[in-house]
């Protein structure tokens, strides 16, 4: 019987041991971005995992030569992790404790210092590049998934989201009524956008009668966009 050994370079190998692993770290977790602050006391790892500003998981465990096992956990809930440090990013297999379910996340360290800003660590998420381009209504379900007429007006829409924060939003019907009132060589007036978490703030441009803002949580699966309202679900396809 012939004996395999799997051989890493000197140096590739005392790097993957000497990681410190404290500090804050962002990521995705199941589609949402996340936050993860992680402080160390001896052989003990102390943290919490923000979803959001308010809401947080806590950890704890313990790190040694690279490896973090322990659990995040709330009142509602209990996650067991095994993680693994290698050149700033944190690989982490999260294990729910009420069912076999598992769920793979890679956090990248932005800063050393357990006690870096989340609200500094929330804003590298504030315009999320998955939204940026153009992107066209598709189609509008329920709460349950069924099919949703949509008002005329709102097909043909699209929505631009550019990197500075604004947005233009664009159509037939625009077309239509510029038509109408005969306005030519008019920009389309911009809005302001920005997301917190999994969710997309949005301020409309001045209508005459204020501005529109809204809050909805939202979610990208490669080409496609999901916005969801009160009681229905936009679906936008990429251009």
């Amino acid at each position: 019987m012939k004996t395999h050994f799997l051989i890493m370079p000197l140096f590739s190998f005392t790097a993957l041991l000497s990681q410190p692993l404290p500090g804050v770290y962002t990521g995705k977790l199941m589609e949402q971005n996340v936050v993860l602050s992680l402080s160390e006391n001896g052989t003990s790892i102390t943290g919490k995992l923000y979803r959001t500003m308010t809401d947080a998981l806590l950890f704890n465990g313990t790190y040694e030569k690279n490896v973090l096992t322990g659990s995040f956990s709330s009142s509602a809930e209990k996650w067991q992790i095994e993680g693994l440090l290698a050149d700033q990013d944190l690989s982490l297999t999260f294990t729910a404790v009420s069912d076999p379910k598992r769920i793979i996340s890679v956090m990248h360290k932005l800063s050393a210092n357990p006690a870096y800003s989340v609200k500094k660590a929330f804003d590298t998420f504030r315009f999320d590049k998955a939204l940026l381009g153009v992107w066209l209504i598709g189609w509008v379900e329920d709460a349950q998934g069924n099919p949703r007429q949509m008002p005329q007006f709102v097909k043909g829409l699209t929505y631009t989201f550019y990197s500075n924060g604004t947005y233009k939003i664009y159509g037939p019907y625009i077309e239509e009524a510029w038509r109408k009132y005969k306005i030519k060589n008019v920009a389309v007036p911009l809005g302001n956008w920005e997301t917190q978490g999994n969710v997309l703030y949005r301020l409309g441009p001045e209508t005459g009668k204020g501005k529109d803002e809204s809050w909805n949580k939202y979610l990208v699966k490669g080409d496609t966009l999901m916005i969801f309202l009160s009681r229905e679900v936009e679906y936008w396809i990429k251009k």
